[in-house]
């Protein structure tokens, strides 16, 4: 999603190397055209320049592809049955369709509908749960980043650019602001949002400000819940054992309950399917960090979303090639 604050960020590639000699796990499968992928930098923007994920870091290790690159399957409802059915026998992630703009983040809704932010168009897209043209629910947006599907439908939306919380009906495109958050700071705002079914509050990850908020979207009253220390995080979420699980990108650091679980490149979203934990690095891959540390998929260009499905897929966003995925780890 999202990068430093000033400009391209150095991917910290030592660290990649020392995790991989210590075991923190190998590539299980890899999209194709990885060895020479580059993340595009817009010339419009430092948020763009600073989002980009160079092809450097993915040769020296997380996001270098196995020397037997798997193919990825196109759309369809069969292909994505099949795969569904192996439920991770196969590392071939399905492409359910291109973005437009520059594709960002994503949310599932429980009825498989995927949502995704278009961080340059200032949209909202729409894919069916099956794949295929993306239909734009909502435009008009300030850098859209991360999306929260609430109980009732609607969408919380991360509007980088004013700093705010928005809710978007999808059903209208009508937009009303939730929240509007502090930024003193010459640095970008608010990125990722998680959600805590207790408490029917939005997490919120306030990287100008390095602190983690509980924002109630109903009423938009904020309160603090880190207030301090976590670097820039990018995202937060209600760990399936209880507490937060953030993601601190400049750090290049993921944190479960406080501590380091591991260190990662960039490391931007996190997500739950069941009682495992994924992160997607800038650099190229997706990792597991709970209960164990390993990488599932590397090769990816700029992977900048990551969703859980109720499918027990993943949704990745890989900004790089333009195009939403579905991989069953």
């Amino acid at each position: 999603m999202r990068g430093g604050e000033s400009g391209p960020m150095r991917l910290g590639v030592p660290l990649l190397v020392a995790l991989l000699l210590t075991g923190c796990g190998a590539p299980t499968g890899a999209v194709p055209g990885s060895s020479t992928s580059t993340a595009g930098t817009s010339s419009a923007a430092q948020a763009a320049a600073s989002r980009t994920a160079t092809s450097s870091s993915a040769a020296a290790g997380v996001a270098a592809s196995s020397s037997a690159t798997p193919q990825v399957a196109t759309s369809s409802s069969a292909t994505a049955e099949a795969a569904a059915s192996s439920r991770g026998a196969a590392t071939v992630p399905v492409v359910l369709g291109p973005g437009f703009g520059q594709p960002d983040d994503a949310a599932v809704a429980a009825d498989g509908t995927i949502y995704f932010s278009d961080f340059t168009g200032g949209r909202i897209g729409r894919l069916p749960a099956g794949g295929g043209d993306p239909a734009t629910v909502a435009k008009g947006l300030g850098d859209p980043e991360g999306i929260v599907v609430l109980p009732d439908g609607s969408l919380a939306v991360a509007e980088q650019a004013n700093n705010d919380i928005v809710r978007v009906d999808p059903s209208t495109g009508a937009t009303t602001r939730i929240a509007k958050l502090v930024n003193n700071t010459n640095l970008f705002g608010v990125d990722g949002l998680g959600w805590d079914p207790a408490t029917k509050s939005l997490l919120v990850a306030d990287p100008p400000n390095g602190r983690l908020l509980e924002i109630d979207p109903q009423t938009g009253t904020q309160r603090v819940l880190i207030p301090s220390g976590l670097g820039r995080p990018t995202d937060a979420m209600l760990l399936p054992s209880g507490g937060y699980g953030i993601v601190d990108e400049t750090g290049n650091r993921v944190l479960l309950n406080g501590a380091t679980a591991a260190q990662l490149s960039q490391a931007d979203d996190i997500v739950a399917l069941g009682s495992t934990v994924y992160v997607n690095s800038l650099a190229g891959a997706i990792w597991e960090v709970a209960p164990q540390v390993r990488q599932v998929l590397g090769g990816l260009d700029n992977p900048q979303g990551l969703a859980a499905a109720p499918d027990g897929s993943l949704v990745i966003v890989e900004q790089g090639r333009n195009r939403l995925l579905r991989f069953w780890p």
